[in-house]
């Protein structure tokens, strides 16, 4: 009997279990996925209910632009989940911005909305550190889990930027 209940148990949670897999983007379906690629500060973010779900707005100030153009300075970036009135959502892999992050960001405009998301959730959003070296991107740090990535970290924004240059010469 206790066997029996010990497998109904196990069935009921593989039943209920939910999993969600991001495949890892390389630079070139980032690059093509985009309408915006900057750097920039991330301003501030606050959270909404919007049909049912929680949406966060990280308000975002463009520093330079890479690739593409900024329609203004501060660019509000749409991302699934965040905190209202003490009840949150997660979203996997989606970026946990932060008021004072210094990021460079793969944007895409949302016509329907009238705001921005980002290519391929957190990898579409690299934290960028400033050292005596110069400006280093790293994958950011994400709401739950973490996604694969292609590249390997950190690298030089000078580097990154080559990149992105070469890219602009190819068409998707």
């Amino acid at each position: 009997m206790s066997r029996m209940l010990f497998a109904g148990l196990i069935m009921l949670a593989a039943i209920n279990a939910h999993a969600t897999y991001l495949d890892p983007m390389p630079i070139e379906a980032l690059h093509a996925r985009a309408d915006l690629i900057a750097t920039g500060n991330i301003t501030h973010v606050h959270a909404q209910w919007e049909d049912g779900r929680i949406y966060s707005y990280a308000h975002f100030a463009t520093a330079e632009t890479l690739v593409g153009t900024s329609p203004t300075e501060d660019i509000a970036i749409r991302i699934p989940g965040g905190e209202v009135d003490g009840l949150g959502m997660l979203a996997f892999g989606a970026p946990d911005l932060r008021g004072g992050d210094h990021v460079l960001l793969f944007l895409r405009r949302d016509p329907y909305a009238r705001s921005w998301h980002i290519v391929g959730f957190n990898q579409g959003a690299l934290s960028l550190r400033l050292t005596e070296d110069g400006a280093l991107l790293e994958p950011s740090s994400t709401t739950e889990g973490s996604v694969p990535t292609t590249h390997s970290w950190p690298v030089t924004l000078r580097d990154y930027r080559e990149v992105l240059t070469q890219l602009d010469g190819v068409s998707p």
